[in-house]
């Protein structure tokens, strides 16, 4: 039984280590991506909510735009991504999975980022809004 423990407890351990490291490289690339002009990063916090920063080059459509006109909403979203990558980001990452299962029914691929304080402190810069 300590065996078993043993190399549990060693694989959850090499497993956390590599996911941890592995979290922060995604944001980094795609920060990267991002300022290398080939993906697109978008906030889709509130005004209110936006007001503590913004993560640097991101831009900005609230979830509520999309949710109140989804024709134009969507019509600005493919205007912004040019053939880009498509990444989102809101408070904790939980409103990302409703616009992305909104927008994927129109034919727009988008990926989660997670959260903005998140974000901050795994290394990307902010900006004011």
């Amino acid at each position: 039984m300590k065996t078993i423990n043993f190399y549990s407890l060693s694989i959850l351990f090499i497993f956390n280590f590599f996911f941890c490291n592995m979290a922060r490289a995604d944001e980094i690339k795609v920060y990267e991506q991002m300022t290398a002009g080939k993906a697109i990063v978008i906030d889709i916090r509130e005004k209110d909510e936006i007001k503590s920063g913004m993560i640097k080059g991101a831009l900005w459509l609230p979830l509520s735009e999309l949710n109140k006109n989804p024709a134009h909403a969507i019509k600005k979203l493919k205007a912004m991504m040019k053939d880009k990558e498509l990444f989102l980001y809101c408070r904790s990452g939980n409103r990302v999975k409703s616009f992305i299962s909104t927008i994927d029914k129109k034919g727009i691929k988008g990926q989660n980022l997670g959260g903005y304080e998140d974000l901050v402190s795994k290394g990307l810069p902010k900006q004011s809004p």
